[in-house]
């Protein structure tokens, strides 16, 4: 199973999916969770599952790169 693309028949190493670009309002998302998180602001319940997806999105890229 890939990582990059979640399909099936072929490794990460092997994967012909373009990896995509960050948007400019996924960008922007991620400066306002930044910002309420310095400020102690509680998020919401979306903001906390895109987080966790960017996380696993950026331990995609960085074992992807090594």
């Amino acid at each position: 199973r890939c990582y990059n693309c979640r399909g099936v028949g072929h490794f990460a190493r092997d994967c012909t999916v373009r990896p995509r670009r960050r948007d400019v309002a996924y960008l922007q998302t991620r400066l306002l969770i930044a910002q309420k998180e310095d400020a102690g602001i509680q998020l919401q319940v979306e903001e906390y599952d895109l987080m966790a997806a960017a996380a696993d999105l950026d331990e995609i890229e960085e074992v992807n790169a090594n």
